[in-house]
């Protein structure tokens, strides 16, 4: 009897995950450009997995997603995230900013804060990286999980926390 609704139970759950859509927020406002026109390889080539990127347009930096802060890098310039269906979602702010030691940024959020699209994360100075000819695009990729399938949304700029990039879905 206990297995039969273990079963049950593990059943209903499964099904849940087959229909659940996780939605992917804009991080920063400016230009929504797809991953693989970042001029970096360990993105455009979807090395560290799909998504989308912001060519920002101001410094404001916020979650995408509902779930989990995970992971702050020291340096203040990358944000990882899991969701509740298990997705794994990565905020690169910029190219080549680890180099940076965390200069431009001012991280407000910690590791273990649960988020939600729109939660303030930090800021970072894009003058400073444009001075020292960074690239300011910022890539948002689901780096792991179960098997996901991603819908992107048809626009070209995007508002912080506000503007819906893409929908995963689970395949």
């Amino acid at each position: 009897m206990i297995l039969l609704r273990l079963f049950s139970v593990l059943q209903r759950v499964m099904k849940m995950a087959e229909n659940t859509m996780i939605k992917v927020y804009a991080p920063m406002s400016g230009q929504v450009i797809p991953v693989t026109e970042v001029p970096d390889a360990m993105f455009s080539e979807k090395m560290l997995g799909d998504g989308a990127a912001i060519l920002p347009s101001d410094g404001k930096i916020v979650s995408p997603v509902e779930g989990t802060l995970v992971n702050v890098a020291e340096t203040g310039h990358a944000f990882m995230f899991i969701t509740p269906e298990g997705a794994e979602i990565l905020l690169h702010v910029g190219l080549e900013t680890v180099s940076l030691d965390g200069v431009p940024f001012n991280v407000m959020a910690e590791e273990g804060a649960e988020v939600q699209p729109g939660t303030v994360l930090a800021e970072v100075n894009l003058e400073y990286l444009r001075e020292k000819g960074i690239e300011t695009v910022s890539p948002t990729v689901v780096c792991g999980g179960p098997e996901y399938r991603l819908r992107f949304e048809k626009i070209t700029e995007a508002a912080a926390g506000k503007q819906l990039l893409y929908t995963i879905e689970h395949v």
